[in-house]
């Protein structure tokens, strides 16, 4: 996640975790918080063990808003 904003800022992400035909299977996310102009990463689990099976690939949303 990139800040581009001149203060720190939090933001959540989303991902949607998707099965071969596109469908949703799951969701996860988080908020992390990123520094101003700066960089974050959020590690965010599958699933735990199973669930995941089901999962082909995951849609992350390309842009955000913070959470002021």
């Amino acid at each position: 996640m990139r800040n581009p904003n001149p203060r720190e800022a939090d933001f959540f992400v989303k991902v949607q975790w998707k099965d071969s035909a596109g469908n949703t299977a799951g969701e996860s996310g988080r908020t992390i918080t990123v520094p101003a102009k700066g960089v974050g990463t959020a590690r965010i689990s599958a699933a735990s063990s199973g669930v995941a099976d089901r999962y082909d690939h995951c849609h992350v949303e390309p842009r955000v808003d913070g959470i002021w």
